[in-house]
């Protein structure tokens, strides 16, 4: 059925002006874009389901990360 009704509007569409084809993508594109719902992410739920996921990490990367970082010895000139 499905199908049927998207060979009927192709048969509408085809002989259709290459502009008009755009702004016919465009409608729909809207439509859908209109449609589509994100679903409601919960902030609370999600900061407790990441709290704690660092506590099995070794206390090592810290000493990895500060070693890591380095000091720029370039002059900055704010004139």
């Amino acid at each position: 059925m499905e199908n049927l009704i998207v060979e009927r509007y192709m048969r509408l569409i085809e002989p259709l002006p290459f502009e008009i084809k755009l702004e016919l993508i465009s409608k729909i594109f809207e439509n859908l874009k209109t449609n589509i719902s994100r679903p409601e992410v919960n902030k609370d739920e999600l900061i407790n389901e990441l709290y704690g996921s660092w506590y099995d990490v070794d206390d090592s990367i810290i000493e990895d990360i500060y070693s890591r970082r380095t000091i720029s010895e370039r002059e900055i000139n704010l004139d």
